[in-house]
């Protein structure tokens, strides 16, 4: 796994202001379901998916939304406690598990050497 920092960049970009995010880079997942937990930021609600085609991964972007659908600007999002990601594979589930306080990463996995 790799954890990259990064910064935006409105001038260069699709983004409309300067903020720092994380990459989190890992072993590709091909996956067929997919949850995603955030307590601190969503409450008790989780987003579950079911994919008819199975998906692949190899990267997760924190601290920033998705494009949004009418213009593609990207925005912040801060972070506050755990935030889990669960993919359903051929093997059974694989999950990233990422920590924050206050929009800073703090650990992926347990592994705090960011």
């Amino acid at each position: 796994m790799e954890i990259e920092v990064e910064e935006s960049n409105p001038e260069a970009s699709n983004f409309e202001e300067e903020f720092t995010y994380y990459v989190v880079r890992y072993d590709e997942i091909v996956y067929g379901r997919y949850v995603y937990r955030e307590p601190a930021r969503l409450g008790g609600q989780y987003n579950v998916t079911d994919y008819p085609d199975e998906q692949t991964s190899s990267a997760f972007w924190f601290d920033v939304s998705g494009p949004r659908l009418e213009d593609g600007i990207q925005s912040r999002i801060v972070h506050n406690g755990k935030v889990t990601q669960y993919y359903r594979t051929e093997d059974g589930w694989k999950s990233l598990v990422a920590e924050f306080e206050d929009g800073e990463l703090l650990s992926v996995n347990g592994v705090e050497d960011i």
